[in-house]
């Protein structure tokens, strides 16, 4: 038996004794993986559509005031609405993939799970879609003018965490750490294959270089974004693509 199937055999011989149906959590995290994979899609798809690519931080409160008034989704996606779907399904597969290793390498997949959690409730907890759409609401119902200009000074404050700027970037530390991590414990652990594990590393890495430009050097972003980000971006997708098949099959 090679080492391989020995992970393996071990793997399915500890689901009975581990109290918990892991198959179902198998399946439950393949599904969240399949959802981030089919965001992932609808993201680069929007990509395409009038009004997009403007770099982190540029738009006042009146333009984003006068995006919900045109486009709503588009103006909730630029501000990180589907980061947050991504982010909470992460959490799920982060679980899932913790089963996956819970006997190969228990301490290190245990750390992935904490880190993407600690990510995820950062960026979800400073995430400005909702409350800038609800502040929005205000804006639009204010009666007078000095309504508005109270309605527009709290929305200048929620653009302290404009999704991809220096205020959000804590979420996604936490959680491109977390993948890179649990990517190595998948590259150790000899579930996946290890050009599975390495495309993982590296779709994570890209993504990580490129939020860290987006949020503290802006005028590398044009620069940044075809390369680092959309190609971190697609790898990520491939990736997670990996993962739903292997947890799909997992027993």
């Amino acid at each position: 038996m090679n080492v391989n199937a020995l992970r393996m055999n071990t793997l399915m011989t500890g689901t009975e004794t581990d109290g918990l149906d892991w198959q179902k959590f198998f399946q439950a995290g393949a599904l969240a993986a399949l959802l981030i994979v089919l965001t992932g899609l609808l993201d680069i798809l929007i990509m395409f559509l009038p009004g997009t690519g403007t770099n982190p931080g540029a738009r006042t409160v009146e333009n984003w005031f006068a995006l919900l008034q045109s486009m709503p989704f588009l103006a909730l996606r630029d501000m990180g609405l589907l980061n947050m779907v991504t982010m909470s399904c992460s959490m799920v597969v982060f679980f899932a993939l913790f089963g996956l290793h819970r006997r190969i390498s228990p301490l290190a997949a245990s750390l992935a799970l904490l880190l993407v959690g600690i990510g995820a409730a950062i960026y979800i907890a400073n995430n400005t879609a909702l409350p800038m759409l609800t502040l929005f609401q205000h804006y639009t119902a204010a009666a007078s003018e000095s309504q508005k200009a109270l309605w527009t000074s709290a929305g200048q404050a929620l653009l302290a965490h404009e999704d991809l700027t220096a205020g959000a970037f804590p979420g996604f530390f936490f959680a491109e750490i977390a993948g890179a991590w649990m990517a190595v414990v998948a590259l150790r652990g000899g579930i996946f294959q290890r050009w599975e594990a390495w495309l993982g590393i590296l779709a994570t890495g890209c993504l990580f270089f490129f939020n860290l430009c987006a949020a503290f050097i802006p005028a590398w972003y044009d620069s940044v974004m075809p390369v680092f980000g959309a190609g971190g971006g697609l790898l990520s997708l491939v990736w997670y693509v990996l993962i739903t098949r292997r947890l799909f099959l997992a027993r």
